[in-house]
């Protein structure tokens, strides 16, 4: 009976273990497959970026899973199939086939296929890497062939190296080719800024091997904005440690890559960083440097200088005022300075070092103080007033007033009074205006101002005399000596260059004096009582005020201005006016302009300039295509021309002045010149040229409202008949300096 008893108890014990074992199982069973449920629900709702973190748990569940995931693609493959074929592939599609590819390598060319597709989200790039690592070896050469099939299209090729740097590096080899990393980087680029990040960290592999050429499409021409700022954040990314590498593309940068790139260098106080920017910013263009070329290392300069001042040096970077023929770094400076971070209390600042220097040297023949003070004024100009610390503006109009008034250089004179004007200080400029300044022989002081005391010329109502104007005109004056004038003729040399612009040396046997601007209405209307000024704005429906350059006075007419004024200033004293008397042959068909061909520039009259007074004036020693460098970008500071003119003449020395100290040389109106046009050759070197001996076209030079960029460079000539009226011609007055202008103006 105990035995059987015994065996009872067993046997209930047994079944009842295995029931336990078989609800343990079925516990367990229940759970996973609720896991494996979970699981697979957050597979197919999981962003892009949430996979790889799914994955490790699909794994660890595939028994359970794997079929749940199989289940799911069926489906979605035959509700695509009902639907005649997906147009797209679903979140859904894409998630269960990467997850199956593991166990399933049937997965492997659809993966591969949605990783080449441009449509599919990079965010999936790093996904598909980390599945397929277990068939790199399989994997890998296809890829690497892909990348160099120029058969295939570009976007399609990038996509392939994509996936080929996320595997292994020794499943695909070590090096890629030139070809292979140009693409890279290219189409890297090309990709929208705001999957930049994604897109950096894909290819972090190899991003040591993309800075070269990163580097070369960070300012590449052709290239877009867009682009030149993706290569800078990636070269920040890739490069960031290499501080010299930094420094240098920090020198090359456009505003907005500035703003990515010199928050690295801006804390670096290290030797490196400093000897880099000296580096950059001491370097000169050579003689055979190319416009293009020029304009380009000048921009280098100019960001060089403007990363020293930011970076608080106060002194080195006045380098950039530093100018022997080619004014492009401090034109670049003063250009770029506003929106490349600089303030205008840093600038203030700087004046006052400027002033201290140009105090030191004040006393001698020192053009580098003068342009550094003439960069930081013209700088100051890209901001307004109220930008100046309201503690500071005081004092840094009274210094302004006190440059206008008394500095001995033109081209300080000429910026500090237009910067007054640009903050509003007319009042103080016009009143300045009214203070006779005589002419220094002694050459001390390169500008004067004349005060003319004139009587108009026509008699009022009554025919009696008008009562006498005081007017003022501002000249600077350009010592005797030997010019360089034409354009540059080495190969590559100056854009646009033509036939005429040939170089030359242009020697002056005494100074000439050029007006800071071209002839307003306001002393013009004396001739004529207003009545061309009211022509002119009948025809063409113009408002001119009396600051509005004359425009539409022929050649012949403005011989008889210069006559008149000379009679007004030195009395009825023939022995002074550089012109014959010619009126009586106005009036007359076929005049015989051989009868206008003498001129008498050793005179102290009035006149109009010769073409290479005209010239060397205009360039004020500067050998690039314009008298502010070579970037036409930069023109529309400078001048009035077709793209910023409004298809008009504008209003005199509205425009920055340039380094000659004159307004408006390259633009506004063309510029009658005495010399006759001839297209014979001339000798390479001219001495007191006076033009053609025979021709009837008289030369015009400095382009005009109504023309393109290339017609405003220094060396372009034009010529028209010189009884000619077009509005787009004007003219600028010109004197020989002598005793009898002193003797005059001190009267």
């Amino acid at each position: 009976m105990m035995a059987v008893a015994a065996r009872s108890h067993l046997l209930r014990a047994g079944l009842t273990g295995g029931c336990l074992l078989v609800a343990i199982w079925l516990g367990v069973r229940i759970i996973a497959e609720r896991d494996a449920h979970n699981s697979l629900d957050k597979l197919t709702r999981a962003g892009a970026d949430e996979l790889i973190s799914i994955f490790p748990e699909i794994d660890s569940q595939r028994e359970y899973v794997v079929p749940l995931v199989r289940d799911v693609l069926a489906g979605v493959e035959q509700e695509e199939h009902a639907n005649g074929g997906a147009q797209s592939v679903s979140r859904k599609q894409l998630h269960t086939r990467l997850a199956l590819v593991r166990w399933d390598a049937s997965q492997i060319d659809w993966l591969l296929e949605q990783l080449l597709l441009p449509q599919t989200d990079l965010d999936y790039v790093a996904a598909i890497h980390w599945q397929l690592q277990g068939y790199a070896r399989e994997v890998a050469p296809r890829l690497l062939s892909l990348l160099r099939d120029e058969r295939e299209p570009p976007v399609r090729r990038f996509r392939a190296a994509l996936g080929l740097v996320g595997l292994p590096r020794d499943s695909w080899g070590d090096q890629l080719l030139a070809a292979d990393l140009e693409l890279i980087g290219r189409e890297m680029t090309l990709v929208f800024s705001e999957r930049q990040p994604v897109l950096r960290t894909l290819l972090k592999p190899i991003g040591v091997e993309l800075v070269p050429i990163l580097d070369r499409l960070f300012d590449a021409d052709g290239v877009t904005q867009d682009q030149q700022v993706n290569a800078a954040v990636a070269l920040l990314d890739y490069a960031g440690q290499d501080p010299v590498l930094l420094t240098r593309l920090v020198t090359r940068a456009t505003m907005e890559q500035m703003a990515i790139l010199f928050p690295a260098i801006a804390d670096d106080d290290s030797v490196v960083v400093r000897d880099v920017l000296l580096q950059i910013l001491g370097q000169q263009p050579g003689g055979d440097f190319r416009q293009l070329d020029r304009v380009k290392l000048g921009r280098h300069r100019a960001t060089a200088a403007i990363c020293l001042l930011r970076k608080g040096d106060r002194r080195r970077f006045f380098e950039v005022f530093r100018v022997a023929d080619d004014p492009e770094a401090l034109s670049q400076f003063v250009a770029r300075c506003s929106k490349y971070g600089v303030t205008a209390t840093e600038l203030v600042e700087c004046l006052a070092d400027a002033c201290e220097l140009r105090r030191s040297t004040l006393e001698t023949a020192n053009r580098e103080s003068a342009c550094c003070l003439y960069g930081l004024l013209i700088a100051l100009g890209n901001y307004p007033l109220e930008a100046i610390p309201e503690t500071e503006r005081g004092s840094v109009l009274a210094k302004l007033q006190e440059f206008y008034a008394q500095d001995p250089a033109a081209i300080v004179h000429s910026a500090s009074g237009w910067l007054l004007r640009q903050w509003g200080q007319t009042e103080i400029v016009e009143q300045l205006d009214r203070q006779e300044v005589l002419w220094d022989p002694t050459g001390k002081r390169d500008w004067f101002r004349l005060r003319l005391e004139l009587q108009p010329r026509l008699m009022d109502s009554n025919n009696a005399p008008r009562p006498k104007q005081v007017h003022f005109l501002t000249f600077v004056v350009f010592p005797a000596g030997t010019y360089q004038i034409g354009s540059p003729a080495f190969e590559g040399g100056e854009d646009e260059r033509e036939r005429g612009e040939v170089p030359r040396s242009a020697k002056i046997s005494r100074p000439v004096a050029i007006c800071d601007r071209e002839m307003t209405f306001e002393l013009f209307d004396l001739v004529d009582d207003g009545a061309w000024r009211k022509k002119v704005q009948n025809q063409w429906g113009w408002e001119l005020s009396g600051q509005s350059p004359v425009c539409g006075v022929s050649w012949l007419h403005w011989m008889d201005f210069c006559r008149w004024l000379t009679f007004e200033f030195y009395g009825q004293d023939d022995s002074v006016q550089c012109f014959e008397a010619y009126s009586e042959f106005l009036s007359l068909e076929g005049i015989n302009f051989g009868r206008q061909g003498n001129m008498r520039p050793d005179r102290a009259g009035f006149r109009m300039p010769t073409e290479s007074e005209w010239e060397l004036a205009a360039r004020g020693g500067q050998r690039t295509a314009y008298a502010f460098g070579g970037d036409t970008a930069l023109l529309g500071d400078y001048g009035w021309y077709w793209d910023n003119s409004r298809r008009r003449p504008q209003r005199t020395a509205q425009k920055r002045p340039t380094l000659s100290g004159l307004f408006d040389t390259h633009g506004n109106l063309y510029e009658w010149v005495f010399d006759r046009m001839s297209l014979d050759l001339l000798p390479n070197v001219l001495e007191d040229h006076l033009g053609a001996v025979i021709g009837d076209q008289r030369i015009l030079r400095g382009g005009s409202w109504p023309y393109t960029a290339d017609r405003s460079r220094s060396a372009y000539r034009d010529d028209d008949d010189p009884y000619s009226h077009g509005t787009s011609f004007g003219m600028r007055l010109a004197l020989t300096p002598t005793a009898r202008l002193l003797e005059v103006s001190s009267r």
